[in-house]
């Protein structure tokens, strides 16, 4: 017996938390990892989760830079007016906003707004709970 793909209904950046907990729990992890998905112009999340795996502590620009080209590329090629992607970075330890953390948020916050990807509010994922990396975050 099969199941339906997990499809969330994303409204408001208050809807991703939840969907984040649901596709990760449990929650705990063995090293960095960037999750990428992307939420359609009528709210339904597309039911297939891209992976890039062992990250660097920092980001690096090129990577960063080349993520958010494909991005760009998709919406603009690929799907419906109004999607939007949207990223969690999850690593080991606490979700306790760290210095990297806060790196890896304004490296993808940059080069999101350099392709013009508007892009949800990025999340953080630890061994104990989902948090955002609110704009205010990435100031401190």
């Amino acid at each position: 017996m099969t199941t339906a793909p997990y499809r969330p209904t994303i409204r408001t950046q208050a809807d991703l938390p939840a969907m984040w907990r649901t596709l990760m729990t449990p929650l705990g992890f063995a090293r960095r990892r960037l999750y990428l998905t992307f939420v359609l112009g009528d709210g339904c999340a597309v039911p297939h989760l891209t992976e890039l795996d062992d990250l660097p502590e920092q980001p690096g620009d090129l990577a960063v830079d080349n993520l958010m080209a494909m991005c760009a590329a998709l919406l603009e090629n690929s799907l419906t007016e109004g999607s939007r992607p949207v990223l969690l970075l999850a690593r080991p330890g606490a979700a306790r906003l760290t210095d990297s953390d806060r790196a890896w948020g304004t490296a993808l916050l940059a080069a999101a707004e350099a392709h013009r990807v508007p892009l949800w509010p990025v999340h953080v994922a630890g061994d104990d709970d989902v948090v955002v990396l609110a704009p205010g975050d990435l100031a401190a």
